[in-house]
């Protein structure tokens, strides 16, 4: 047991009648005091001992564990003039100051985090003391300060003046820049284990005279949740709640959580599948006051004990709870499963979620145990997850077997593979190979004829206009088409509306004229100037004309133009579509602009001065504004 070295109550202490909390009256005032925190204890005390203090030491950890105060504690035996054995002796006159501490300064960061407070702390900390001694620096909830803050403190924290020791606290050391992290000695406090706060919290109520239940200690140390200035707090209210002494109803009362073995008690009637009990049981712990989402928080701890049960994990926790709590779950582990419990925390925890910001959360809750009561009262539904997928499956999933060849009995033959079915061309042909099968079958073999579903062929996105199969194509090109599409989509696209010339009709018999190729010219829509000018880039007018050539199994020569437009005369343009008297080089200027108040003079950097000029030319069509005079 701690010694306290407190004999009397806190609101009697010094003959003074003004009431001090409890957590500030029990405050450690030496290193031994400190609880939990042997690791820190250790290394400071051993510091100061063989007179090495670090200059900068960075604390961090959940609230209430001891950072503040061990900081004090350290300021305290520094300015101390005879410590003993690392402790403060408490009984010169700097130990003696306000609250025994002197030589201390503590910042709240998150009120005074700007760049103007910290420049105020560093001008500050340049100042010898006048007491003598050396200046500890406080600064609490440092992850607060902002960024111009930090880089206006980091020179001083890296090369402070003799006299001056920083302690940094946060609660959220993940927040502070590497920087601060290098330039300091990192200590992490640890929540304090439940056993310990008990022992603590005990030894207070000795002190004050007010006896306490072994269970209700237990429940006041568990609802700190490691802080011991937290569990503090809670023992204060629970002795102002009953001053004659504490018990477990007492404490459930002050803090309004739900009776442990209620939950206890509810979570075996879910697991038993009564759903009357359950109803009544929530029901009873929602008028009592209880919370909903307190009660399932708790359920999902009792859960979590389950599992722990069921695994056989030996967990510290289960060995302080209660007899009575040891037993119940004892009993409700048999024959669950793992994957029972799992699927069932799971759908807790999501109830959990969605009844935040519902007002009726309580009938949300109840349905949710009752629905939870009917999976356990049906043990096959937990083959499903206990929220069922909104995906229903059409057809149960067939596990995959290894096949196995199985040889054809004697007499029997094995039946014909079958032939895959041709797809369908989009021009209305057949592929060149397809077309060479029919042509090559005898009278007796019969051909597999081609269904269509149009005489016209079919369109790939007429609708849109992207895309439009040519009308009056010949058999053989369309065959073309197909073979092409075979083996590229994009050339097929490329080449789909095109019109050949000469057409197949015309074309001379494959080798009639050894060594002479096909002078084929594809001819495009007018409108599409630009995809000609594409098609006819060397490395894709090379790409092009092989395609063709294995798909026609003779040397071609391609040429790609454009039709003429309706407008056009013979004498206006050449084969291609290209206006003669419209053509220029790619340095020539253009006096055309494209836009409304537009300058004559044309871009001056070749590349710019070539697009310009392509598209004057490439669109005739559009309305040209040309300047005065022109």
């Amino acid at each position: 047991m701690v010694d306290l070295h407190q004999d009397v109550p806190g609101w009697m202490r010094n003959g003074q009648m003004a009431y001090q909390a409890l957590y500030r009256t029990y405050r450690p005032k030496t290193f031994s005091e400190v609880i939990g925190q042997d690791h820190v204890v250790r290394t400071l005390m051993n510091s100061v001992k063989q007179n090495k203090v670090g200059q900068a030491y960075l604390f961090s950890g959940p609230r209430g564990t001891g950072k503040t105060t061990v900081a004090r504690l350290l300021a305290r035996v520094i300015n101390c003039e005879s410590p003993d054995n690392g402790e403060p002796c408490g009984k010169c006159e700097r130990c003696s100051g306000a609250e025994g501490v002197t030589g201390v300064l503590e910042i709240d960061a998150a009120s005074h985090g700007s760049v103007d407070d910290m420049r105020q702390l560093v001008a500050q900390v340049s100042q010898i003391p006048l007491s003598g001694g050396m200046m500890v620096y406080i600064i609490d909830e440092v992850h607060m300060l902002s960024k111009e803050a930090f880089n206006a403190f980091l020179k001083t924290l890296e090369e402070p003046p003799p006299h001056a020791v920083f302690v940094l606290a946060t609660t959220e050391p993940g927040k502070l820049l590497p920087t601060i992290h290098s330039r300091c000695q990192h200590f992490a406090f640890h929540r304090i284990p439940i056993a310990i706060v008990a022992r603590h919290i005990k030894s207070i109520c000795d002190i004050e005279g007010v006896p306490a239940d072994e269970g209700a200690l237990r429940l006041i140390a568990r609802a700190g949740d490691g802080s011991i200035r937290d569990s503090i707090s809670v023992l204060e209210q629970a002795i102002a709640y009953e001053p004659e002494g504490l018990t477990i109803q007492g404490v459930r009362d002050v803090l309004g959580i739900p009776d442990r073995m209620a939950i206890r008690e509810l979570g075996g009637q879910i697991i038993a599948g009564d759903p009357g009990n359950v109803s009544r049981t929530f029901v009873d712990l929602v008028e009592s006051g209880r919370e909903p989402d307190s009660i399932l928080k708790d359920m999902i701890l009792h859960f979590r004990d389950l599992l722990f049960a069921v695994l056989n994990l030996d967990v510290k926790e289960h060995q302080e709870l209660p007899d009575e709590e040891r037993a119940a779950i004892s009993k409700q582990v048999v024959g669950l499963e793992p994957r029972q419990i799992h699927e069932t925390i799971a759908f807790l925890a999501k109830c959990e979620v969605d009844i935040k910001y519902e007002d009726e959360a309580a009938l949300l809750v109840e349905i949710s145990l009752l629905r939870l009561t009917a999976k356990f009262g049906k043990k096959e539904a937990f083959h499903q997850h206990v929220e069922e997928s909104p995906i229903k499956a059409t057809a149960p999933v067939k596990e995959l077997e290894p096949e196995i060849r199985k040889f054809p009995e004697a007499g029997k033959k094995e039946p014909e593979e079958t032939k895959p079915v041709e797809r369908q061309g989009l021009t209305g042909g057949r592929t060149m190979k397809s077309r060479r099968r029919s042509e090559s079958s005898g009278p007796d073999q019969a051909v597999p004829e081609v269904k269509q579903v149009d005489d016209k062929p079919k369109s790939v996105k007429s609708d849109s206009g992207l895309l439009v199969i040519p009308d009056g194509l010949e058999a053989l090109w369309k065959d073309a088409l197909e073979t092409v599409r075979e083996a590229s989509i994009a050339e097929y696209i490329l080449f789909a509306e095109a019109k050949p010339s000469p057409p197949p009709s015309e074309w001379p018999v494959v080798g009639s004229a050894p060594g002479e190729s096909l002078q084929l010219t594809l001819k495009y829509p007018y409108n599409m100037g630009l995809l000609v000018k594409l098609l006819n880039e060397p490395d894709l007018h090379t790409e092009l004309t092989n395609r063709l050539e294995e798909v026609l199994e003779r040397p071609v020569t391609v040429r790609i133009a454009r039709e003429r437009g309706e407008d056009e005369t013979e004498s206006e343009s050449d084969a291609d579509g290209q206006k003669k008297n419209k053509q220029r080089s790619a340095g020539e200027p253009v006096s055309q602009t494209l836009f409304t108040g537009a300058a004559r003079e044309v871009p001056t950097d070749p590349e710019l001065r070539q697009i310009h000029n392509l598209i004057v030319s490439e669109f005739p069509d559009y309305q040209f504004e040309k300047e005065a005079g022109n």
